[in-house]
């Protein structure tokens, strides 16, 4: 696996020539998981602050481009009384996989992931 990782950061790394990596690349999902999970979980969360939530008992979730399913870990943090369903539109394999280990022990989400490109 350590050199599926140094593969995945290899790939990521592709982005700051402006490269799109190949997410099917095995190590990109843990690669992409360790790097901006952190971030961009903190920036989900922050677009959480004031949001109107409908009354209903389960709260569903559309998250297209999922990725880590950074949308995920920030709701169920944000608003740790509520229950989630989210549907985490993911073309990439490796990203999808990533993202279902991340969220697998969440308390209040639960996460179907549907292979989609738009």
């Amino acid at each position: 696996v350590p050199g599926a990782l140094a593969a995945g950061f290899s790939e990521r790394g592709n982005l700051r020539h402006t490269d799109e990596p190949d997410y099917s690349v095995a190590g990109v999902g843990p690669a992409y998981l360790l790097y901006y999970l952190p971030k961009r979980a903190m920036s989900a969360a922050q677009s959480c602050v004031g949001l109107p939530l409908a009354p209903e008992p389960v709260v569903r979730v559309l998250d297209i481009g999922a990725g880590t399913n950074a949308m995920a870990l920030a709701l169920s943090a944000m608003f740790p009384g509520r229950q989630f369903e989210l549907v985490a539109a993911e073309p990439s394999q490796e990203m999808a996989i990533a993202g279902a280990a991340a969220v697998r022990d969440l308390p209040n989400v639960s996460v179907t992931p549907l292979n989609a490109t738009l």
